[in-house]
Order: structure tokens, then C-alpha cells, then sequence
């Protein structure tokens, strides 16, 4: 899994990927800045990585939602969620779009409990991936960060 902490201002993410228990050698980029609905959006991604990022295009392309019914979405698919920094926090998942949930402070992936008890203590969401690079096993390998701008 991994860890994508937003504190209302940054969107930070840790570079580790996985394959059950195993490591991938390369860093893994899991934020980005898209276009959505005609504005820039941040978004980040936890689970499995093609799912999200299928879930990212049809964001940033505007077309029809994707078909989660279809055998290539299994249950894998239901640990993954993208998030959506645009004007509040949006989540997406394998249901489709949830609700806007406002400015809050958000965590998701594996490592997202120490992140989110983080930045209740004051924390950035830098330095919440940061601890959850340290206590989560799936979470790792250095950190990309990109900041909201007003």
C-alpha cells in the first residue's frame, strides 16, 4: 500500500510500492497534478496502482464513468481509493465518486492512521508521511510532495 497525507494545503506521498509482501526496486510516483472539470486538481493514489490510475484518466478525461462491474475490477480493487485535492477532498473507489468532505486534513493507504493521528497533533502532512515511512511496513523509499495553490 502506502501512504498519501493532505494537511489543507500539501499533498505529500510516499514512493514504496509493493507486490504482496514484496518491494518494488524503483520509486513509484503516487501523486500528480491533473485537470478536472476545467480546473487543476492534486491527486493521489493508494492500492492498487493501475486501478487508481484507470480511475485518475477517467477523471482527467471527462469521459464516461468506468464500468467497476466489469471481471478486470476484483476485490483488490476495493482497497484502492484516489484522492482528489480540488476544492475540498474528494474520495473515489470502486463505488465511483464519494462526497466532498471540504477542506480537512485526509490520509489514505496503509499508513494513513499514523498520518492522520500526525497531523491532529500538529503535524504537516510532509511530516506525517514522514512518521509513516518509519512505523509502516508498506510505506517508503523517499517522498514527492505538491502544494494547493490558492
Amino acid at each position: 500500500m502506502t501512504t498519501v497525507a493532505f494537511d489543507g494545503e500539501t499533498l505529500a506521498a510516499d514512493k514504496q510500492a509493493t507486490i504482496g509482501y514484496r518491494k518494488i526496486v524503483e520509486p513509484t510516483p503516487k501523486i500528480r497534478e491533473i485537470t478536472y472539470n476545467g480546473k487543476k486538481a492534486l491527486v493521489g493514489i493508494a492500492g492498487n496502482i493501475d486501478f487508481a490510475w484507470k480511475i485518475v484518466k477517467w477523471l482527467e478525461d471527462g469521459e464516461d464513468e468506468p464500468d467497476f462491474d466489469e471481471p478486470e475490477f476484483d476485490e483488490d480493487e476495493q482497497n484502492t481509493c484516489v484522492m482528489l485535492i480540488q476544492d475540498g477532498v474528494f474520495l473515489f473507489n470502486s463505488a465511483g465518486m464519494n462526497q466532498n468532505f471540504g477542506k480537512i486534513k485526509w490520509a489514505i493507504g496503509s499508513g494513513a492512521e499514523y498520518a492522520m493521528g500526525a497531523m491532529e497533533m500538529g503535524a504537516t502532512a510532509t511530516e506525517a508521511v514522514e512518521l509513516a515511512m518509519r512505523l509502516d511496513i508498506f510505506s517508503g523509499m523517499g517522498m514527492d510532495v505538491l502544494r494547493v495553490e490558492e
